[in-house]
């Protein structure tokens, strides 16, 4: 069952102080221990890198697992918000358990060595299900002139993780 839910100020305004104190920081904000161990998660190094979950190719090898069918990170105009980091994620879930899942976020800004990783509740304050069954988070209060670099999956509520999903602000 996908919830109508939009993206009240509010919402933005938490999602954005939650970026802005680990950005100010400099370390990962992190719900899990498997967040911000160290090391550059965009490191493709040998076999001993595995993080399990998939295959080398980036293909999940559990058939539970949701699929990300579109992602795209932009800097858009939010109305009365004004302009926000907004991320768009479409997917598939043949168990249709995503909404009460998780959602993890990796954004790496220009210039920064380490990104800024966490896992957040889909229908909860940050990550909401739009009502074309899209998964959305906005951050408000970002370097509009930076460029942005997020990575994305989609754990659904039995635990079965899609493959990640990367795009950038980038033109």
């Amino acid at each position: 069952m996908v919830f109508e839910t939009t993206a009240t100020p509010a919402r933005v305004l938490l999602a954005a102080g939650a970026l802005l104190l680990a950005l100010a920081s400099g370390c990962a904000v992190q719900d899990d221990a498997t967040f911000g161990v160290g090391g550059n998660p965009y490191d493709v190094g040998g076999d001993d890198d595995d993080t399990g979950g998939g295959d080398d190719t980036g293909e999940v090898d559990n058939p539970d697992a949701p699929v990300i069918t579109a992602f795209s990170a932009e800097i858009t105009d939010y109305g009365q918000t004004g302009l926000v980091l907004l991320l768009v994620i479409s997917f598939s879930d043949a168990n249709d358990d995503v909404d009460g899942g998780k959602l993890n976020v990796s954004v790496l800004e220009e210039g920064r060595e380490e990104p800024v990783s966490n896992s957040v509740d889909i229908g909860g304050d940050y990550a909401w299900i739009d009502s074309d069954g899209d998964i959305n988070m906005a951050f408000e209060d970002i370097d509009t002139s930076a460029t942005y670099s997020v990575t994305v999956s989609v754990e659904d509520q039995a635990g079965n993780v899609s493959a990640e999903a990367t795009d950038s602000t980038a033109d």
